[in-house]
Protein backbone atom coordinates (compact mmCIF):
# COMPACT_ATOMS: atom_id res chain seq x y z
CA UNK A 1 0.00 0.00 0.00
CA UNK A 2 1.74 3.53 -0.91
CA UNK A 3 2.34 6.18 1.28
CA UNK A 4 -0.48 8.44 0.27
CA UNK A 5 -3.16 5.34 0.57
CA UNK A 6 -1.86 5.46 3.68
CA UNK A 7 -2.69 8.68 4.84
CA UNK A 8 -6.23 8.92 3.75
CA UNK A 9 -7.11 6.24 5.77
CA UNK A 10 -5.08 7.30 8.76
CA UNK A 11 -7.53 10.85 7.95
CA UNK A 12 -10.47 8.46 7.85
CA UNK A 13 -9.66 7.27 10.94
CA UNK A 14 -8.75 10.21 12.97
CA UNK A 15 -12.53 11.42 11.79
CA UNK A 16 -14.11 8.64 12.99
CA UNK A 17 -11.74 8.68 16.11
CA UNK A 18 -13.44 12.00 16.86
CA UNK A 19 -16.97 11.13 16.17
CA UNK A 20 -16.70 7.86 18.50
CA UNK A 21 -19.64 7.79 20.87
CA UNK A 22 -21.94 10.54 18.31
CA UNK A 23 -25.21 10.20 18.43
CA UNK A 24 -26.27 8.26 14.31
CA UNK A 25 -26.53 11.31 11.77
CA UNK A 26 -24.56 13.72 14.14
CA UNK A 27 -20.80 14.60 13.51
CA UNK A 28 -18.68 16.84 16.00
CA UNK A 29 -17.16 19.92 14.16
CA UNK A 30 -13.63 18.36 13.89
CA UNK A 31 -14.92 14.98 12.22
CA UNK A 32 -16.77 17.75 9.69
CA UNK A 33 -13.36 19.50 9.66
CA UNK A 34 -11.25 16.43 9.05
CA UNK A 35 -14.01 15.58 6.13
CA UNK A 36 -13.79 18.91 3.95
CA UNK A 37 -10.03 18.42 4.79
CA UNK A 38 -9.94 15.52 3.20
CA UNK A 39 -12.34 16.72 0.11
CA UNK A 40 -10.24 19.50 -0.18
CA UNK A 41 -7.56 16.87 -0.68
CA UNK A 42 -9.00 15.54 -3.50
CA UNK A 43 -10.76 12.42 -2.32
CA UNK A 44 -14.53 12.21 -4.38
CA UNK A 45 -17.17 13.42 -2.89
CA UNK A 46 -19.52 10.46 -2.86
CA UNK A 47 -17.38 8.07 -1.99
CA UNK A 48 -16.59 9.47 1.07
CA UNK A 49 -20.60 10.41 1.59
CA UNK A 50 -20.77 6.94 1.37
CA UNK A 51 -17.93 5.81 3.39
CA UNK A 52 -20.00 8.09 6.15
CA UNK A 53 -23.24 7.59 5.31
CA UNK A 54 -24.57 10.86 4.71
CA UNK A 55 -25.53 12.95 1.30
CA UNK A 56 -23.28 14.18 -1.24
CA UNK A 57 -25.40 17.60 -0.29
CA UNK A 58 -24.64 17.49 3.39
CA UNK A 59 -20.71 17.44 2.60
CA UNK A 60 -21.43 20.42 0.26
CA UNK A 61 -23.32 21.99 2.72
CA UNK A 62 -20.72 21.62 5.63
CA UNK A 63 -18.14 22.77 2.97
CA UNK A 64 -19.88 26.11 2.24
CA UNK A 65 -20.20 26.58 5.81
CA UNK A 66 -16.48 25.86 6.12
CA UNK A 67 -15.58 28.17 4.04
CA UNK A 68 -17.56 31.10 4.85
CA UNK A 69 -16.08 30.86 8.57
CA UNK A 70 -12.51 30.71 6.85
CA UNK A 71 -13.20 34.14 5.43
CA UNK A 72 -14.13 35.45 8.81
CA UNK A 73 -10.73 34.48 10.12
CA UNK A 74 -9.10 36.21 7.37
CA UNK A 75 -10.01 39.57 7.84
CA UNK A 76 -7.46 42.07 8.50
CA UNK A 77 -8.86 43.08 11.96
CA UNK A 78 -11.44 41.40 13.94
CA UNK A 79 -15.08 43.21 14.01
CA UNK A 80 -16.80 45.20 17.13
CA UNK A 81 -19.87 45.36 18.06
CA UNK A 82 -20.12 49.21 17.64
CA UNK A 83 -19.14 48.70 13.95
CA UNK A 84 -22.55 47.18 13.67
CA UNK A 85 -24.34 50.19 15.48
CA UNK A 86 -21.99 52.67 13.45
CA UNK A 87 -23.70 51.16 10.43
CA UNK A 88 -27.02 51.47 11.77
CA UNK A 89 -26.65 54.90 12.33
CA UNK A 90 -25.11 55.97 9.49
CA UNK A 91 -27.95 54.96 7.56
CA UNK A 92 -30.70 56.61 9.57
CA UNK A 93 -28.88 59.79 9.10
CA UNK A 94 -28.74 59.22 5.18
CA UNK A 95 -32.71 58.47 5.76
CA UNK A 96 -33.00 61.63 7.65
CA UNK A 97 -31.51 63.56 4.74
CA UNK A 98 -33.45 62.64 2.11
Amino acid sequence: MGKRKRDRKSVAGAAADADRGREPGRFSARGKTETILRLLRGEPLDSVARELGVTAATLAQWGKQFLAGGRGALKSRPAEERDDEIHRLRAKVGEGSR
